[in-house]
């Protein structure tokens, strides 16, 4: 089959799947959870590409620190290092589903929470890193160096994902517990950005972004940007000519159009920071999960990145929309 028609095909199948799931709060939060935690998996597996051949001595020293406090605590560090961002994650998205009933502003409640988790992270690498520097006497010592840039290192991945999928994630749990239609307006918008960006990029891409992004060209990005902003322009047509079923008509076309430019951008600015992830680890692709798209990772990754632009635009900049909203009900 075509890499053409794989991607639409699992595209559609995603759709369709997120659409049973959003029906009912149980099944969202189930399927939010297992699509994250498959995600954070990959991530980790090119946090993990991407530390270890850069830094192979603290690599070992690290086994040897951990097999050493196993066996004295009987603790085993390395297993709470390695799934902190899971649980890290896993608990912020299950706490603000918790809270979306019970509190009319979660984004109060939620970014409290992140911190939380950005400390926690913080403390438990500290804690790490002291426990393997109790040998070393000497801070001019090349260990200690490699130890504190590696340590470095591995907090800045951490958060970094603990935001992509912690945050991200429970931005759209808000989504979906205020304007849970929206949802699919978003997610619909930000796929035909990545196949647009796909389609005008292989059929007339000349110029590439940089050395780096080798197979990443500006007329890519534009075309993902223009077929986003098209896309969201024929919603609002078939809102008001073909059926209301799908897209809502009390959206403005100035609402479409908006919500097309914006995460048209932040959509390709999502793959292009989970290209540039993968580079560092030299990888192609995130997995082997989705037929046309590589893993989860690599077909969510603008997803995530559009995620507080559709949550701040009805929030800030509609604030009509409650209103239109209960008209309509």
């Amino acid at each position: 089959m075509n890499n053409y028609l794989r991607r639409w095909a699992t595209a559609f199948v995603l759709l369709g799947t997120i659409g049973v799931g959003l029906q009912y709060p149980l099944s969202s939060i189930i399927l939010a959870q297992i699509v994250m935690h498959l995600g954070i998996f990959e991530y980790r597996q090119i946090a993990k590409n991407i530390v270890t051949p850069a830094i192979p001595s603290v690599v070992e020293l690290r086994k040897s620190v951990f097999n050493k406090t196993k066996k004295e605590a009987g603790v085993n560090v390395e297993y709470i290092l390695e799934y902190n961002i899971h649980f890290q994650c896993g608990w912020l998205l299950a706490t603000i589903y918790f809270f979306l009933g019970e509190h009319e502003r979660p984004l109060i409640i939620l970014y409290p929470l992140f911190i939380l988790s950005i400390l926690f992270t913080f403390i438990l690498k500290i804690f790490s890193m002291t426990s393997m520097a109790g040998d070393i006497r000497d801070r001019k010592d090349t260990k200690w160096n490699l130890l504190v840039q590696a340590t470095l290192f591995e907090i800045c991945l951490e958060v970094i994902g603990i935001t992509l999928f912690g945050l991200c994630f429970c931005f759209y749990g808000i989504l979906y517990y205020k304007y849970p239609v929206l949802i699919f307006i978003g997610l619909c918008l930000v796929f035909q950005t990545d196949h647009g960006a796909l389609i005008f990029g292989s059929k007339f891409g000349r110029t590439p972004i940089n050395g780096f992004y080798y197979n990443k060209t500006v007329e890519g990005c534009l075309g993902g940007i223009f077929f986003c902003i098209l896309n969201g322009l024929m919603m609002k047509i078939e809102a008001d000519y073909l059926t209301k079923f799908i897209y809502p008509s009390y959206l403005s076309f100035q609402d479409y159009l908006c919500l097309g430019l914006g995460v048209g951008i932040l959509s390709i600015l999502g793959d292009l920071l989970e290209s540039f992830l993968k580079r560092c680890a030299g990888v192609k692709d995130s997995g082997k999960l989705l037929p046309g798209h590589g893993g989860i990772f690599d077909r969510i990754d603008s997803v995530l990145m559009a995620a507080p632009f559709l949550l701040y635009y009805f929030e800030i900049y509609s604030e009509i929309l409650n209103e239109q909203l209960a008209g309509v009900e």
